[in-house]
């Protein structure tokens, strides 16, 4: 962990930085479904995250590092963490037996092969206690206690205290969360043999860390492993206040051999500012026997995925909460009409009930069983799936409320928006804040601006889809310590009525330059998204095309353009956000909303390095003038979508012939005139990072990233080519000739670059 502890206090200190993970995630003794949550906060806080990569060398006296993705970061200071090995050459020296990582190996009291030496600490291999076996866990504690033992031991001339092993208890803090584990992760029980559903089950809920009627409650989340047997096998939390005390909690359990029923019947402390009548570990407990005893039977986000077409989606959310998004093709019954509307739903149909958390998803599981339906529940809700499934993206929620914004200790009339009411809804979980929140704009008048505190970490997103489903303008929205704040304003005014004037907001500043197209025009963008209506932005740029770009760019998004200037080779534009960052419609032009809108087509036939980074400028250009952008990939142009190294995957000889022919990835791309042997694009990327431009493989990442840029390979080619969906890119959809003229009919027009 001490990298991101490194990173977190080098944001602390106001410096930019960069976490580079070979992993696609961030603490490996963490599931994935968790460390997600722990790098959206991550990105919140400011820390950039590169995952799936390496460097592979660090250059210019240490100012310049290569990742193995194919990207060029310029550093001021870098820093390895790469995890711990033993340092075990006296051991080797000696003669000791060693473990199969190199680790020492030792007996119960601590006494290696050679019984007059013993090993503690890092260095030594020790029993596992959960399934048996051997382990080596670099922590603190184990050691200590090892320590102890051996000076008893020693003492004796005996084995007086025996070290039974280590189950792994650590804790750690990333920025205002804490996170917690214990014994076995999901990777570790699959690795074992072990398969989910039959000798291992878990849980996953989302309770908060003390009552919700005293203020402060704060969310955690808690994923508990346990045997078909019911004893406990390991735990997850992630959460803001109280991780620690339950993850010590089931520890303790597990160090005494308890199952999932010592968890449900244990008496914990209560008082509302400290938890619950029934704590996060006993309702941990209480689900785990649900599912043993065959009461539940909920759906995994991982199963779900794997055959979505096995279940009827059932969102039995209240209409204020499906105004945020729901999942495509679900039925819509909120959990109280339920029971009364039985009769709309086919006996005949397997229902997968889902709701924010769980827990409402389970009731209505309980209650279509009962009247004879095939259902189930989808473990851990839609705050679950939307955080595993969601669009990465780097550019982090403001930290603190900006300027002129009401704060806790200011009173609500502060003469920048007057008549402003407000809304705590802190300690509530979903769907408690949105539908405060409905209740709260049906009250005031329009125009009106409301300022809504919560805890409910998806919080954030929610008030973003509601707003835009209901036709009211969310003005701010910032995050800070686990709290959570948005402005809300009745309506859709054309100006932000209630915040000070626009020629009032001070002018802030972006600086792009050294970077080419279409890198200014997209961090113009992104910029924009995180600016208040109204307030304007000075930018610098030294892309010679900048001042055409934007002139036309600011057309098609609605925004002003106030002016622009060139002094010694920087061009400079002063533009004003205006009220939505929706494309206002030109005379001529029809908006993006109409079925002839501005969607924009590309087919990549090629698999030239140039004409693919062609296609791909165009996309983020076109994306970050609002566009949306569909990309499909035939034939030679699919390598552009292959994963760099290679996937074990059984196939017939004509199909490895076949995709033999097509490069992994973009690395192997040749140019599509004057290629020599593959030696020109190799001297085009080292032109490119010398000048600043962003690599093929930069642009390849940030359209995938890219909500606005839809990335389709074709079926009828794969199938030629023996391309299997397992060896293209995370994200990538499949789709045939109708998926692409379908694309095409709703295009303004449609590219094809062979």
């Amino acid at each position: 962990f001490i990298g991101i502890e490194m990173a977190e206090n080098l944001v602390e200190r106001g410096i930019k930085v960069t976490l580079v993970e070979l992993a696609d995630q961030i603490m490996p003794p963490f599931d994935k479904d968790m460390t997600v949550i722990l790098e959206d906060h991550m990105r919140k806080k400011g820390v950039r995250l590169i995952l799936g990569s390496k460097i592979e060398s660090i250059s210019d006296d240490g100012r310049e590092v290569s990742l193995s993705d194919g990207s060029v970061h310029p550093s001021d200071l870098t820093i390895l963490s790469i995890g711990v090995r033993p340092n075990n050459q006296l051991a080797q020296g000696a003669g000791l037996e060693l473990g199969p990582r190199g680790h020492i190996s030792v007996n119960q009291g601590m006494q290696t092969s050679d019984p007059d030496i013993y090993a503690v600490g890092d260095v030594a291999e020790v029993d596992e206690p959960i399934l048996g076996g051997k382990t080596a866990i670099p922590l603190a504690g184990p050691a200590n206690l090892q320590g102890r033992f051996v000076g008893a031991n020693l003492l004796a001339g005996e084995i007086v205290e025996a070290y039974r092993g280590s189950i792994g208890t650590s804790v750690a803090k990333i920025f205002d969360m804490t996170a917690a584990s214990v014994g076995l992760n999901e990777k570790q029980l699959d690795a074992r043999g072990m398969v989910y559903g039959k000798d291992y089950f878990y849980t996953l809920i989302h309770p908060m860390n003390h009552v919700t009627y005293y203020p402060g409650a704060l969310p955690m989340v808690v994923k508990l492993f346990f045997a078909a047997d019911g004893r406990v096998l390991g735990a997850q939390i992630v959460g803001y206040q109280g991780v620690d005390k339950r993850i010590d909690v089931i520890a303790s359990a597990m160090h005494f051999k308890g199952g999932v029923r010592d968890l449900a019947e244990l008496e914990l402390a209560y008082a509302p500012p400290y938890g619950a009548a029934k704590d996060p570990v006993n309702f941990a407990g209480f689900v785990a026997e649900n599912i043993l005893s065959g009461l539940a039977e909920p759906v995994t986000i991982k199963e779900y995925g794997n055959n979505p077409g096995k279940y009827t989606l059932l969102d039995i959310r209240e209409q204020e909460e499906v105004a945020t998004g729901t999942l495509p093709g679900a039925i819509q019954i909120p959990l109280s009409q339920l029971r009364a509307r039985l009769d709309e739903l086919d006996p005949g149909l397997t229902y997968l009930a889902f709701c924010a958390i769980g827990l409402r998803g389970y009731v209505a599981e309980r209650i279509l069983k009962q009247k004879g339906f095939k259902a189930h529940h989808l473990m851990g809700g839609l705050r679950t799936y939307t955080a595993v499934s969601a669009v990465v993206s780097e550019e982090p929620v403001r930290r603190t409320a900006p300027e002129g914004l009401i704060r806790e200790d200011e009173s609500v009339d502060n003469g920048r928006l007057p008549a402003a009411h407000m809304l705590d809804v802190c300690g509530m979980s979903c769907p408690g804040p949105i539908v405060e929140v409905g209740k709260k704009i049906r009250e005031i008048k329009e125009g009106e601006v409301v300022q809504i505190r919560a805890t409910d970490p998806g919080f954030l997103n929610d008030i973003a889809s509601w707003s835009e489903n209901t036709g009211n303008t969310l003005l701010d929205r910032s995050e800070e310590g686990g709290y959570y704040t948005a402005f809300v304003q009745k309506g859709r005014p054309a100006s932000s009525a209630g915040f000070a004037g626009p020629e009032d907001l001070p002018v802030r500043t972006l600086d792009v330059s050294g970077m080419s197209c279409p890198g200014p025009i997209v961090e113009v963008g992104k910029f924009i998204r995180e600016m208040k209506e109204g307030e304007k932005v000075r930018v610098l740029a030294t892309d010679p095309g900048f001042a055409r770009d934007i002139e036309s760019w600011c057309q098609n998004t609605g925004h002003s353009l106030l002016e622009t200037g060139e002094d010694a080779g920087v061009y400079s534009a002063l533009i004003r956000k205006a009220g939505s960052f929706l494309p206002a419609a030109a005379p001529g032009f029809v908006s993006s909303g109409d079925p002839a809108g501005k969607d924009k087509t590309i087919i990549v036939f090629s698999g030239d390095f140039d004409k693919v980074m062609a296609a791909f400028i165009i996309a983020l250009g076109a994306s970050a003038m609002g566009d949306k952008v569909h990309m499909f990939f035939t034939f030679w142009g699919l390598s552009t979508l292959r994963k760099d190294f290679k996937v074990p995957l059984k196939k017939s000889f004509m199909d490895k012939m076949f995709t033999g022919m097509i490069p992994r990835g973009t690395r192997g791309m040749g140019l599509s005139q004057m290629n020599m042997m593959g030696m020109a694009p190799k001297m085009m990327r080292k032109v490119m990072r010398d000048k600043g431009i962003s690599s093929l493989e930069e642009l390849v990442r940030e359209a995938a990233e890219n909500p606005d840029i839809e990335l389709t390979a074709c079926q009828m080619t794969m199938d030629v080519m023996g391309l299997k969906a397992e060896e293209l890119m995370d994200g990538v959809k499949i789709g045939g000739v109708a998926s692409m003229l379908n694309d095409a009919d709703k295009s303004q027009f449609t590219l094809f670059i062979s």
